[in-house]
């Protein structure tokens, strides 16, 4: 209650600060914060209709970013919304002279608002900064915009968050509301980590098996139940992201991480047994036997079905925290190492991401991996991570001599599910702290040279679920901290500055409101910042 109370106060005072109430430049507010920005004078006077038309060549895609245009100004503004091609006083046009990337160019003028992209994702991102400017005006019950130019395109072209509905499963209009939140800052890619020890989350047809079994969860009141996304939904979901220009990233994690499979064929482990899904954090010694045939024809099956669903051309495999042990105990494994001439179970481990890496390859999709240090290599034109705490940097340095291009996802800057300060809220005291200032602070270049960092392609946030037991609480672990990363991912670090942030920061907690988007209050009872 404190807290809301002082964050009520600070909005007070930012509002204040920036024009007593009135009219106040995009640029106290944006985030991520736009490449250029110019403030001119005057106003947009907000119409009695906003009357609409966009240039045919930026594509078919324009239909969803003018129906969200339309959806928002009708609903939120009360204004009417007409499409059409003459006497418009908002133009989206086609701009090839806009070379990056998602780049878009904003013109807000007395009489006209034109949005200038090179295609449609550009537009879409423009129609985003748009959305920021009216946003704040409704609630602030203004009557007009600012006049601004602004040109804009991001750092990076990979920004990403990860939800994990393996540990803790999410109905897909969880995951649609999580997508609307996202692409609002400019986020691109949601990765879904579909399987793990704790659950089996996607339709496999030719094995139905796997989510007969793997995909039961105890309910509260003591029934089980099956907890699984059909084909047929994830496709639905595919549809309704491509409309907010995110693409969807599914993760079949290999080769541990696997009871949940385990679960359906026992016989797939090097030490059969009885395996139960594991109902508690942690991971399991539980691990796919790669000296098993099976396991690479039962495999090759379920990657199909799986990239068949999914378009975007990257598939996540996994390949983290594998319970190796269990391999150099095994004398199938052991004598396969042999053969093949591995050095030892880490060798082991780089042919068999590497054959399960042939069958995505060959669907065109591009492998992308948790990296670890001991795995001598990793396969060709594959994408790996940089994710343990405090190794970034020799990740950096030994992919750059490998060739591997890089994900920052890094835990003391971009895991989410840690909290964001010591707290009384649920599971706070159980895992590192990741405050918002460390969020905002990641440089994803670090200070190394160019020639080391330049295969850095974008960040991504992971929101593991053990502790996430609901959307709510993976609303409250996000934010604010997503728009710290949104600026990371985007913004030039000559326009990142910490105190600017802040200001802007309290401004758009009043947006997450506003979009019934709950947050976790990014200060202490006394107004200091976690």
């Amino acid at each position: 209650m404190i807290k809301r109370i002082i964050l009520n106060i600070l909005i007070a005072i930012s509002l204040m600060c920036h024009g007593a109430f009135g009219q106040v430049p995009p640029s106290a507010y944006l985030i991520p914060a736009p490449n250029q920005e110019v403030d001119n004078r005057g106003v947009f006077s907000l119409p009695l209709s906003f009357n609409v038309s966009y240039a045919p060549q930026l594509g078919d895609s324009m239909q969803s970013v003018i129906q969200q245009m339309a959806d928002f100004v009708k609903t939120e503004l009360n204004i009417s919304f007409v499409q059409k091609a003459k006497a418009c006083n908002v133009l989206f046009i086609l701009d090839k002279n806009i070379q990056q990337k998602e780049g878009y160019r904003l013109n807000i003028a007395t009489h006209k608002i034109t949005i200038a992209a090179a295609d449609a994702k550009g537009a879409f991102y423009g129609w985003q900064t748009l959305h920021q400017i009216l946003l704040y005006a409704k609630i602030n019950g203004l009557s007009g915009l600012p006049c601004t130019e602004i040109y804009d395109f991001p750092r990076y072209g990979f920004r990403a968050l990860m939800l994990d509905p393996a540990r803790n499963f999410l109905s897909i209009d969880e995951l649609k509301a999580f997508i609307r939140t996202m692409s609002f800052y400019k986020y691109n890619y949601l990765h879904l980590h579909l399987t793990d020890d704790q659950g089996w989350r996607i339709q496999i047809k030719a094995y139905p098996e796997l989510t007969e079994k793997g995909s039961i969860v105890k309910q509260q009141d003591g029934k089980d139940r099956k907890l699984f996304y059909t084909q047929d939904q994830l496709k639905d979901l595919v549809q309704f992201a491509a409309g907010y220009f995110v693409q969807i990233i599914p993760e079949i994690d290999i080769p541990g991480h696997n009871t949940a499979l385990l679960t359906a064929f026992p016989e797939l482990a090097c030490f059969p047994k009885d395996f139960k899904l594991r109902t508690s954090p942690g991971v399991s010694e539980d691990i796919l036997d790669a000296s098993n045939p099976k396991v690479y024809k039962i495999y090759e099956t379920i990657l199909k079905e799986v990239a068949s669903i999914f378009p975007c051309k990257y598939f996540h495999l996994g390949g983290d925290e594998a319970p190796l042990v269990t391999w150099e105990a095994s004398a199938a494994c052991q004598e396969l190492i042999e053969k093949k001439g591995l050095k030892d179970s880490r060798g082991l481990m780089a042919y068999f991401l590497a054959k399960n890496s042939e069958v995505i390859q060959k669907l065109g999709k591009t492998p992308l991996f948790w990296y670890e240090m001991d795995v001598p290599s990793y396969p060709k034109n594959s994408i790996a991570y940089f994710w343990r705490m405090g190794l970034s940097e020799k990740v950096i340095k030994k992919a750059a001599s490998e060739g591997y291009p890089l994900i920052g996802a890094p835990g003391e800057h971009a895991y989410f599910d840690y909290p964001m300060s010591r707290s009384d809220t649920p599971y706070s005291n159980l895992m590192p702290v990741t405050t918002l200032k460390d969020t905002y602070e990641f440089n994803p270049a670090y200070k190394l040279p160019e020639n080391e960092t330049k295969n850095v392609i974008g960040v991504e946030a992971t929101i593991w679920g053990e502790y996430i037991p609901s959307l709510k609480m993976a609303y409250f672990r996000t934010y604010p901290r997503a728009l710290a990363l949104s600026e990371v991912g985007w913004s030039a670090m000559k326009n990142r500055d910490w105190k600017r942030f802040k200001s802007r920061l309290v401004l758009n907690l009043s947006f997450l409101t506003n979009m019934g988007v709950g947050y976790e209050v990014p200060f202490d009872s006394y107004g200091s910042y976690n």
